[in-house]
């Protein structure tokens, strides 16, 4: 195993939290449309991040891996349903 392959250390997660927080959030807003929502999405993004390190292939690309987390823990919602002008659900709600 290399040693990128293996979870970083507190102080690395740490710097890679502060590198892709914005970013993250920024997927995180545009699906939920609320900062506190978006806020707790990426806070646990990032604690599903550091539990799954070692499925992280390419390193190079961990932004791209870590809004892939955000995106399938919430997807956005089906563009019909907000052109019909239906209440976005929130976090944990699923469809009926």
């Amino acid at each position: 195993m290399a040693l990128e392959d293996q979870a970083p250390s507190t102080d690395r997660f740490e710097a890679i939290v502060r590198a892709e927080t914005g970013p993250l959030f920024g997927v995180a807003y545009s699906i939920l449309r609320d900062v506190q929502e978006a806020e707790d999405a990426v806070q646990e993004t990032m604690e599903v991040a550091w539990r799954r390190w070692d499925s992280l292939r390419d390193p190079q690309k961990r932004g791209a891996w870590l809004r892939q987390i955000c995106v399938r823990r919430y997807p956005p919602e089906p563009a019909a349903s907000l052109l019909a002008g239906r209440p976005l659900r929130k976090r944990g709600q699923h469809p009926d």
